[in-house]
């Protein structure tokens, strides 16, 4: 029989938190938890909320805080670049070491449309 670690216990809130920031000429977007198809709406909003209200020329979407990115977070990624670009905004994703987050993109091939920052300091330092 497999044993699996039992998970922390917290609320449907704690699932799924986004909260945005900014640094420097940077809007920083930042997920933490699941981003499934219950979650994608909230993170979508605050991307879309990041393109159209921030004259900033680049946004940056931190997923090193995400344990599980389903099919619709994936399908959020590849629309939001879209419209990053028809907007003339540089996206970047920040996947830290969350092999989970790195494995989707790859099983998938949507990383290879994306450089991955491996921390949220280098995808806004970087030119």
């Amino acid at each position: 029989m497999v044993s699996y670690p039992a998970l922390p216990s917290c609320t449907p809130a704690e699932l799924a938190r986004v909260s945005t920031s900014v640094h420097n000429d940077t809007v920083v977007v930042a997920a933490r938890g699941d981003v499934d198809a219950a979650r994608v709406p909230r993170v979508l909003a605050a991307l879309v909320a990041a393109l159209t209200d921030s004259p900033s020329k680049r946004v940056v979407l931190d997923l090193s805080r995400v344990t599980f990115l389903g099919s619709h977070g994936l399908a959020m990624l590849v629309d939001i670049s879209a419209r990053a670009a028809a907007r003339g905004v540089v996206f970047r994703l920040v996947v830290g070491d969350r092999h989970t987050v790195i494995r989707a993109l790859e099983v998938t091939g949507i990383a290879a449309g994306f450089t991955l920052y491996p921390s949220l300091s280098e995808a806004v330092t970087q030119p």
